[in-house]
């Protein structure tokens, strides 16, 4: 952290942990605290340790991300945008499997699409896009990014609690907000979508440590790209719940409704995405 401190997964629901496998924080490592405190978390961090070193083995999480060598540039722009430092890079990016944590920051950063993911790969998830827009449901119709860990999880609890909110939403599963590539919010407005509503942890709270900060940049980033097309930059919306929080969810489901319905039908807005592409030829 800028002011020296190591950075802790979660202040409630992992207090020893980092963000890196296998690597625990107690004390005052991460701040300033209490005696009885830094006891207390030296003691669950060393519980925490002895329990992963009595396992024998590790079990990996099979959503990591890969590299197309035959992409690859070199540019180094994966190494700066993956929280887990994964990712070195000499001459074309290298990947630890072990030490990836399938966020997938890296692959919707990837200037030259040399990244996927492996189980969230962006055929998957365009495939996903395609047949969600393919058969339209009430207007105005949304195509919704929601993180596996906090919206998704909300959404759920939402439908479990009878939480009333409009069915004009299309919920798409994506490991982390920072996964979503805009050419993913392109293809949905580009298939009719009115909307898309990206939503994921609560700032400071994501899953992947800073996922969601990367993913409000990028959409800022595509917002003014859409509005210099023509597009309303409204009609991509982002917004942050955790997993309890299924009515917050679905209040702002309601109100992207009520704002689309201002806006009007994405209608002639698409001609700018739609314009049929140049004909190649030799000078």
């Amino acid at each position: 952290r800028p002011d020296g401190f190591f950075e802790i997964a979660h202040p409630k629901m992992r207090p020893v942990e980092a963000h890196i496998d296998g690597v625990f924080i107690a004390g005052c490592a991460s701040g300033p605290k209490e005696i009885q405190v830094s006891i207390a978390q030296g003691e669950a961090a060393a519980a925490k340790a002895m329990r992963l070193l009595l396992r024998g083995e590790l079990t990996l999480d099979p959503v990591t991300a890969m590299v197309d060598t035959e992409k690859c540039i070199g540019c180094k722009l994966c190494v700066e945008t993956c929280p887990s430092k994964a990712i070195t890079v000499d001459k074309i990016a290298f990947i630890d499997e072990a030490a990836c944590k399938g966020c997938g920051t890296c692959a919707a950063a990837c200037p030259v699409d040399a990244i996927d993911m492996r189980l969230f790969s962006d055929e998957q998830i365009m495939a996903q896009v395609r047949a969600a827009t393919a058969v339209k449901g009430q207007y105005p119709f949304i195509v919704g990014f929601l993180c596996n860990w906090c919206s998704y999880a909300g959404a759920d609890l939402a439908g479990t609690s009878r939480i009333q909110y409009p069915t004009h939403m299309r919920a798409i599963r994506v490991m982390c907000v920072g996964r979503v590539d805009p050419a993913f919010v392109i293809e949905a407005l580009k298939g009719g979508a009115d909307g898309v509503l990206i939503s994921g942890c609560r700032l400071g709270e994501c899953h992947y440590n800073k996922g969601n900060y990367q993913a409000y940049q990028r959409v800022e980033v595509l917002r003014g790209v859409l509005e210099k097309v023509g597009i309303n930059p409204g009609r991509v919306k982002i917004i942050w719940c955790a997993a309890s929080e299924g009515e917050i969810l679905a209040k702002e489901v309601r109100e992207f409704v009520e704002e689309l319905k201002e806006m009007g039908p994405v209608g002639t807005e698409l001609r700018a995405l739609r314009a049929p592409e140049p004909s190649g030829g030799g000078s």
